[in-house]
């Protein structure tokens, strides 16, 4: 048999308050619980973040390269076309006589853009005036020409921002057919 000689209500204080213990021990549980997923989303971050700069210094790399292959494939560009005018230069028109006399017969106000002919050897010359005049007498000087004849003015157009006449025409080629210049 036991004796109690402490009072009742030391007695009852003696025992373990379990509420307390649980509640704690589910505190600690749940900060252990939040410390682990919070370790794990730090590591997943820090993965995450190591796979964005590795991602920003291939983008870099390739930055560069794409770069290279643009100039590269504007070289290539200009390229054809300069393979394909000397493939147009070496056709059936003679440039060195075409072109001086279009340097002989082209009124001072008048300016060419562009002059290129076809398989068959007709010549395209577009270009703008300042006047009608000019461009009538370059059509003129074109009919009496040696190399160039037959004009035929494509269009004209009056181009307000530059106060010019803008204008295509195609000619043909006279005794220009051979397989050279002069």
């Amino acid at each position: 048999m036991r004796v109690n000689l402490l009072p009742t209500e030391m007695v009852r204080r003696v025992r373990p308050n379990w509420r307390a213990v649980l509640s704690l021990v589910g505190v600690l549980l749940l900060a252990a619980v939040t410390g682990v997923f919070y370790t794990a989303l730090q590591t997943q971050v820090a993965r995450i973040e190591a796979s964005i700069r590795a991602m920003e210094e291939e983008y870099r790399h390739y930055t560069a390269a794409l770069a290279r292959k643009q100039t590269m494939d504007e070289l290539r560009a200009l390229y054809e076309e300069k393979s394909r005018f000397v493939q147009q230069l070496t056709g059936q028109v003679r440039w060195n006589s075409v072109m001086d006399e279009l340097r002989a017969i082209v009124p001072r106000t008048v300016v060419l853009h562009s002059v290129s002919s076809d398989a068959a050897g007709n010549i395209s010359i577009a270009g703008e005036s300042g006047s009608w005049q000019a461009l009538s007498q370059f059509v003129v000087n074109i009919q009496a020409g040696s190399w160039v004849t037959e004009p035929d003015v494509q269009s004209v157009t009056w181009n307000e921002e530059l106060g010019v006449f803008v204008f295509s025409m195609t000619c043909k080629t006279k005794a220009g057919v051979g397989q050279s210049g002069r």
